[in-house]
């Protein structure tokens, strides 16, 4: 399928169901919208989201749940006690209007036509057909009808696609599919080869997300405070992304100038209060956003510890979050019920040293027989099914595997090094 035919059918879906009008909110503020095709550790839009709407952006992001290894966003949210993530079109309407931000699940009216292809897409065997998942994608975004979308493609073992190869045709195809439909539209392609942060699990992940929106006056829970490097590393992330969004929303002039002004607003904390009043305009527990003590971590819960002195050569982000649904954080089907609580937190990151008897990583579950899962043990350096956590004797030879974020950027010019752009 061409990127003309994949752009055609995008807008013959849409035109199956309704779209939403945001030319009443905000008159003038531009609308961006973000989506990730998903990974493991990805609590980015949780970030992401109210630091964009700080910034002056009015964010409509409708999002989707958790399926398989990648964990998603409506499952993150909803850790929050209280809190809604469906919405009526109305309802969604005036949330943008009060807060200038929304993490919601699209409503059946939105491309319903998604659902039947899906399923012929599922029996037919072309669920990884590159056209027939832009067109997936785009047919949501492009039914919320906002000024610019900016699209993360994951890529590595953690993501759908493995490599480049198919993650840049479908970045490639899906910023067609936008630029066609007259939405300014742009791509990162970002590493998905071990988990992003430490967290990997419904509240651990939102609990990471807040303390990063805490700012410069952070205020680390009680048990197990998150490693520096981790909250730097979604922190790294989400800045790129904001610079992004306020370059699609013509509110920059240059990468380096969205970079900046997203940096101070993130270190000022006034992204927590932003996170706060969504989540109270969507009926949660603003008191766990302020105090992350009030959501203390399951009892259940195991560490393991390295097996030698060494070097942390790799962390496989498509175990561990194989290894999180064996929990209970995650589904096998889309009507299976999800622990919440349950996950991992990963004490040391690829690269980390550790000697014998460190701890490398938590489990965390509220079924103590999950903790007992055979999949999830130590074995001689690895953790089988927690990631092949791979520990080797720190050695001059050891390679440790790339870990940088983002790889490339793509737009209507083309694919090209990210490192290009930020020099921009």
């Amino acid at each position: 399928m061409t990127n003309k035919e994949a752009s055609d059918l995008t807008l013959a879906m849409v035109g199956t169901g309704i779209t939403a009008d945001l030319s009443n909110i905000h008159p003038g503020i531009p609308k961006i919208d973000k989506h990730s095709t998903g990974g493991v550790g990805d609590k980015i839009s949780l970030v992401l989201t109210p630091l964009a709407a700080t910034l002056g952006l009015v964010v409509p992001m409708m999002s989707g749940r958790g399926l398989g290894h990648t964990g998603g966003t409506l499952d993150k949210l909803a850790a929050i006690p209280g809190l809604r993530t469906e919405m009526e079109s109305d309802e969604y309407l005036s949330q943008l209007n009060k807060v200038g931000c929304a993490i919601v699940s699209p409503t059946d009216e939105y491309a319903p036509v998604d659902r039947t292809i899906y399923a012929l897409r599922d029996v037919s065997g072309s669920v990884e057909n590159v056209a027939l998942v832009a067109s997936s994608v785009m047919s949501k975004k492009l039914a919320e009808k906002p000024d610019g979308l900016l699209l993360d493609v994951k890529m590595g073992r953690g993501a759908f696609f493995k490599n480049l190869n198919d993650a840049a045709a479908l970045a490639s195809t899906m910023v067609s599919i936008g630029e066609d439909a007259g939405i300014a539209t742009c791509c990162v392609v970002t590493n998905m080869d071990q988990p992003l942060g430490s967290a990997v699990g419904n509240w651990l992940e939102t609990r990471e997300a807040l303390l990063v929106l805490q700012g410069d006056n952070k205020i680390q829970p009680d048990e197990y405070p998150t490693d520096q490097y981790a909250l730097e590393e979604i922190k790294e992330l989400a800045l790129a992304q904001a610079a992004l969004m306020l370059g699609l929303g013509g509110m920059v002039d240059s990468y380096q100038e969205g970079f900046e002004m997203a940096r101070d607003t993130l270190a000022s904390g006034k992204c927590l209060h932003k996170f706060a009043h969504m989540v109270e305009s969507q009926g949660g527990d603003t008191s766990v956003v302020y105090d992350l003590n009030r959501m203390p971590l399951p009892q259940n819960r195991k560490t393991y510890y390295s097996p030698i002195d060494g070097i942390v050569a790799d962390i496989d982000a498509h175990e561990i979050g194989d290894a999180s649904v064996k929990l209970g954080a995650g589904r096998h089907y889309a009507d299976d019920e999800v622990d919440y609580q349950a996950g991992f937190l990963l004490h040391k990151k690829a690269g980390a040293r550790v000697k014998k008897g460190d701890p490398i990583l938590t489990a965390f579950t509220s079924e103590v027989s999950s903790l007992e899962h055979p999949d999830i043990r130590l074995d001689e350096g690895y953790t089988r099914g927690v990631g092949s956590y791979r520990i080797v004797p720190d050695e001059p030879h050891v390679i440790v595997k790339d870990q940088s974020l983002i790889k490339y950027f793509v737009d209507r010019n083309g694919v090209q090094p990210f490192e290009i752009i930020k020099q921009n």
